[in-house]
């Protein structure tokens, strides 16, 4: 937001997505595409400056809050929290998963089924691994070598579904 009183009273106001850079501004080499509005109505520039004094006057003092991430930063932390920390923020994804499919287990009993009885640990995992997808992003490809159970690990998948669907 622009907000400029000329020294003789004019007012001029302009809001949008201007960095405030030559190009920003349109005046370098090198413009930036921006999406700006100059506003010419005296009542829109009056509710833009009180809305900026606003925001402005509910803004707090954010040294406080700097100086703690600092020193969090600077923390003496040992070589053992720093590695489950790393660990737990690479693999969290995996452990939502890992959560919502013990929910799943609860509910469903898929693994009393003849079919998921039939399956090897690693057609197991596919199958876990495919409805977690499923559930996520509304649908999965299952891919694997030929003869290693894409058909059973399908016809557990469904189970699952068929499953859920009654209760």
């Amino acid at each position: 937001m622009y907000y400029i009183e000329a020294a003789n009273g004019v007012i001029n106001a302009m809001m949008g997505s201007s960095n405030f850079t030559l190009n920003g501004l349109g005046l370098g080499e090198k413009p930036n595409l921006e999406l700006n509005l100059i506003l010419s109505d005296d009542r829109d520039k009056e509710s833009l400056k009180q809305w900026f004094d606003n925001v402005w006057q509910k803004g707090t003092d954010k040294k406080q809050l700097v100086l703690d991430l600092l020193a969090k930063l600077y923390a003496d932390n040992s070589p053992e929290f720093i590695y489950y920390k790393t660990l737990f923020h690479l693999f969290s994804d995996f452990l939502d998963e890992q959560a919502e499919e013990k929910e799943l287990e609860k509910i469903v009993g898929l693994y009393e089924t003849q079919i998921w009885q039939i399956l090897y640990d690693f057609q197991k995992d596919g199958v876990k691994a495919a409805i977690n997808k499923i559930n996520k992003y509304n649908g999965c490809i299952l891919a694997d070598s030929v003869g290693l159970g894409k058909t059973f690990e399908a016809l557990a998948v469904i189970k699952f579904y068929e499953l859920r669907t009654k209760y």
